[in-house]
């Protein structure tokens, strides 16, 4: 004799909201703007990262660092390439140093405090591709884990970078902006 098998609950993830891409900018970003909320302190550490021929800065929280000038820490102006009709996506790169002796999945968003909108990492060819960077463990590498990436800026603004790992994270507020000359 058969019997029917037993009732299975089935539970479905919750919706992930699609996120539209970012359109080019078709004109020039308006200058960084001057009322910016202030960030909290960063831990500071001069080390010698992979790839550095000497000792840099490092600014974050251990274990993830960036060197000192890959982080804007004041107003920014981003250029821009091509022309207004083509459109364009201003860019802004960012070097992560991870080390020198954990090497922890690291997430990044970058979000407008006025507005809440994402910023989108691009991809090689400085597309936009992800609302979220997230850079993998580094599984028993001694040493430093040196990143860059790319981010889109679509507009001027005060972005928040939320950087978060298991049992830790920063914050970095910077003013990010265009030149109108």
């Amino acid at each position: 004799r058969l019997f029917p098998p037993a009732a299975t609950r089935i539970v479905l993830p919750a919706a992930t909201p699609v996120l539209p891409t970012p359109a080019p900018v078709a004109g020039p970003l308006a200058p960084p703007p001057a009322d910016c909320p202030a960030a909290a302190s960063f831990d500071t550490i001069t080390a010698q990262p992979s790839g550095f021929s000497q000792p840099v800065q490092l600014f974050g929280s251990a274990p993830v660092w960036v060197p000192q000038g890959y982080l804007p820490l004041n107003p920014t102006i981003l250029s821009q390439s091509g022309t207004p009709e083509e459109g364009s996506y201003p860019l802004l790169t960012i070097l992560w140093a991870i080390g020198p002796t954990q090497h922890p999945a690291v997430t990044v968003r970058v979000v407008d405090l006025q507005t809440g909108e994402l910023a989108w990492w691009t991809s090689l060819n400085g597309l936009p591709a992800a609302p979220v960077l997230t850079i993998p463990a580094s599984a028993g590498v001694d040493g430093w884990q040196t990143t860059p990436a790319t981010i889109a800026i679509t507009h001027a603004g005060c972005y928040r970078f939320d950087v978060s790992w298991t049992g830790g994270g920063w914050y970095a507020i910077v003013a990010i902006g265009g030149s109108l000359f």
